[in-house]
């Protein structure tokens, strides 16, 4: 199984607002999905896709801080809808997270983890 990874934009909105409501269970307004995408200034947001639809999505955020000598990269939500995992997808989704942290000057990534239970 073959994906491509790019970067979301404004007229992924409709897939990524399907992909979140499966994964956290959310269901933001499309218009709002629309408007968070045009105005992510410190965060880049990715979309795996087959021939025939969006099967992932990873956000990530660069952050600075005074205590930090270099900003870093957050991966704050990554996931790959239930039928396409274990075939590479957030592999590839994370070589792209990773491109755009090297190329935002970030020393590192860091992925956010949280169980859910």
């Amino acid at each position: 199984m073959s994906c491509t990874v790019r970067r979301a934009s404004p007229a992924n909105a409709g897939p990524l607002a399907r992909l979140n409501s499966e994964f956290n269970g959310m269901h933001m307004p499309l218009q709002l999905f629309r408007q968070s995408l045009s105005r992510t200034a410190g965060e880049a947001v990715f979309l795996a896709q087959t021939d025939h639809e969006a099967i992932g999505y990873a956000c990530a955020l660069r952050l600075v801080s005074v205590c930090c000598r270099h900003p870093w990269v957050e991966v704050t939500e990554i996931y790959v809808h239930a039928g396409y995992r274990g075939q590479g997808v957030a592999a590839a989704l994370m070589r792209a997270v990773e491109k755009h942290a090297q190329r935002r000057g970030a020393a590192q990534i860091v992925v956010m983890h949280f169980q859910r239970g």
